[in-house]
């Protein structure tokens, strides 16, 4: 009898797996009984696989870190993404092609139109239902006129609450906002003064000029000003959008850095790619 019961404790041990509901541990020898792996092997088969088990964590466990297993972060690029701008999210300066192009996303945007023209725009944005929507505008303000604050040296203000509409705006229909900072359009093209200071040499040249600001007011256009009132701008937009994207490494108190420079206003190929890779 002793003998039978030798042979089937040896049978169990060498036949039935240790997983088996029929093997039973407490009756294998003290010498046999199976030891802990030390420092196991991190498992070779992907997170997105449902055979991934990290060793240590059991399948199922309600302990087990879902980043583990089942979900990532969302990427922008599998995203609705809508653009609102003007002529810098037209392309203009590019081929017409801007980064919203690059992203994937739909282009709401008109050249040359400050932000308070742009409000049917955002409208048209959220019609596409997105899940974000890139906020870019007001570069065109400070050139706006006088009834928009832009001779009187409060057009900053202006702007900002524009700005403030559009994300509330955005916010209400269930988007997150992406805003963009101002490019300073005070640079200049290889040969000559654009934008802001072509603006302001020919308006002290000729005060009647049409679109100048007269008088003493002509001043609210020195180019030094509107770059200042750019980097007030900006900072309101790096503290109030969801997702603030910083564009300083691309101008400097000189406008835009040659490098992303098409004529002194407008983004090259170059920009419009760097802006996309920064969103």
């Amino acid at each position: 009898m002793k003998l039978l019961l030798e042979k089937w404790k040896k049978f169990i041990k060498e036949t039935v797996p240790l997983s088996s509901p029929f093997h039973n541990p407490s009756k294998i020898l003290k010498e046999d009984k199976v030891k802990p792996i030390k420092n196991p092997k991190p498992s070779t088969v992907p997170p997105s696989s449902p055979f991934y088990n990290p060793p240590g964590i059991k399948k199922g466990d309600p302990e087990t870190p879902q980043e583990q297993t089942d979900s990532a972060p969302i990427q922008l690029g599998n995203a609705r993404i809508a653009a609102v701008g003007d002529s810098i999210t037209k392309g203009v300066g590019a081929g017409g092609v801007s980064y919203i192009d690059i992203l994937g996303g739909s282009k709401h945007a008109i050249g040359g139109k400050a932000s308070f023209n742009l409000f049917g725009k955002v409208t048209e944005a959220l019609a596409t239902k997105p899940d974000y929507v890139i906020i870019f505008v007001g570069i065109n303000n400070p050139m706006a006129g006088n009834r928009y604050g832009a001779c009187s040296g409060n057009w900053e203000r202006l702007l900002k609450n524009n700005i403030s509409e559009m994300y509330a705006t955005v916010r209400a229909a269930g988007a997150k906002v992406i805003g963009v900072t101002l490019l300073p359009a005070m640079g200049r093209s290889a040969r000559k003064p654009q934008a802001w200071e072509s603006h302001y040499i020919k308006c002290n040249k000729n005060p009647n000029r049409r679109g100048c600001c007269k008088g003493k007011r002509r001043e609210a256009r020195n180019p030094q000003k509107l770059y200042e009132g750019t980097l007030d701008v900006n900072a309101f937009i790096m503290a109030n959008a969801d997702i603030p994207i910083d564009t300083s490494d691309m101008f400097s108190h000189r406008g835009i850095l040659p490098a992303y420079n098409a004529d002194g206003i407008h983004l090259n190929r170059n920009g419009q790619q760097q802006l996309a890779n920064k969103i």
